[in-house]
């Protein structure tokens, strides 16, 4: 049957919205009742994760705070500054190192006493500014490192295949297992391997290796996620993102019950809806809005089915956040997986079914950079499997119809 096409207007089905309401009212009082941390260090109230990270890493990991991690901080500050340093007086106070030192001295104010200069607030400036400065990648796992899928790799680029569950940007500054610091810890492990193994695998090559990453991928979506090796590089990617000169195709499991192609519904269509992130405690949801939200649009097409579940193909044309997700969940196709808009599906696959299937960079920009396909991950294809979905993924990898 031929697709028929239809622009979706902004509009819901009561009963679909007043679950959707419930779930998330659930989401909003759970996630109240859960406290943000204050900050041990400077005392900051609400501190989020990105603040711990730099300002307490230490608190924020606990026990896997290791000596390693001290050493990377160390080898950091002393190449800055040298060891005569304030900023590694500051340091060396901080994370335990000074001679005297009994371990690790929490607060910013007992540190500033200890230096007997500056002020708790300098200090904390202090630390903070010298924790992100360290370079990334450095205490990477060589089998995690080994494990990554690369698509593409050129001298400004590599793209790989991000795992379901695997953070895309750094969420600890010195210790870290996201996408962009085991794609420096490659880098850094072709340097090392360029002279021939003369470098300690330890040493600090310095903050160039920094991974720019032109785009995001949420935690449990799989697929293809570009990181450049320079600003400049950087700066194409992320202009082509906005331009929307980059095609991006998704793969989506959903849920059909409520969308009926036999009884008037489109195979595919356009979705424009205008998006509106909403903080809820210590987290945050996207919804639809004409009030406030800005626009974002997604073509989508049914590739197969059955009569409970849709492989969905999507190609959004903004890159708002959780985009796919929200809009496929408003005309009546919760992703497989997707808990917080509204389809749980624990026993199908146990995180939300969406997998950045394809990237496509504009030749004028990025004319080295051929078609990059990530291959449809186990998990995908099982939970596929499991629902009575037929698909040939590895069919339609190349340039055929549905990609």
């Amino acid at each position: 049957m031929a697709a028929r096409r239809a622009t979706i207007a902004a509009t819901r089905p009561r009963r679909r919205d007043a679950r959707r309401r419930a779930t998330r009212d659930a989401a909003t009082r759970a996630s109240d009742d859960a406290r943000r941390a204050r900050c041990p260090c400077c005392g900051l109230e609400n501190a989020k994760t990105r603040h711990l990270s730099l300002c307490a890493p230490d608190a924020l990991r606990g026990d896997a705070f290791a000596a390693r991690e001290r050493d990377i901080l160390r080898a950091s500050v002393i190449r800055r500054h040298g060891e005569r340093s304030r900023a590694h007086e500051i340091m060396a106070w901080r994370f335990g190192w000074a001679r005297g030192a009994r371990g690790a001295t929490t607060r910013a104010d007992e540190v500033a006493r200890r230096v007997g200069r500056g002020d708790a607030e300098s200090v904390a400036r202090t630390i903070r500014r010298e924790v992100e400065a360290t370079p990334m990648g450095l205490a990477c796992a060589m089998e995690d490192v080994e494990a990554l899928e690369i698509l593409h790799e050129d001298e400004e680029m590599t793209c790989v295949n991000k795992r379901a569950g695997m953070a895309s940007t750094p969420e600890a500054r010195v210790v870290d297992s996201s996408a962009a610091s085991l794609v420096v810890a490659r880098w850094r492990r072709q340097l090392v391997d360029a002279h021939d193994g003369a470098l300690a695998s330890n040493v600090v090559l310095g903050a160039s290796l920094v991974p720019y990453v032109a785009h995001r991928l949420d935690l449990e979506t799989s697929g293809a996620l570009a990181v450049c090796k320079n600003a400049k590089a950087a700066a194409r990617a992320q202009g082509a993102f906005e331009r929307r000169e980059v095609e991006k195709t998704y793969l989506a499991l959903c849920r059909c019950d409520e969308f009926d192609v036999s009884g008037g519904g489109a195979s595919s269509g356009t979705i424009d809806l205008a998006l509106a992130k909403r903080d809820a405690g210590a987290r945050f949801f996207v919804e639809t809005s004409s009030a406030d939200g800005k626009p974002a649009s997604t073509e989508w097409t049914i590739v197969a089915r059955n009569r409970r579940h849709a492989l969905v193909r999507c190609r959004p044309k903004t890159g708002r956040t959780h985009q796919i997700r929200v809009h496929l969940a408003a005309i009546g196709l919760p992703i497989v997986g997707d808990a917080a808009y509204g389809c749980l599906d624990a026993d199908v696959v146990d995180r939300h079914a969406l997998h950045a299937w394809t990237l496509r960079f504009p030749a004028k920009d990025f004319a080295g950079v051929p078609r990059i396909v990530a291959p449809v991950p186990d998990d995908f294809r099982r939970a596929c499997e499991r629902v009575g979905v037929d698909f040939d993924f590895d069919a339609v990898g190349g340039e055929r119809t549905y990609v």
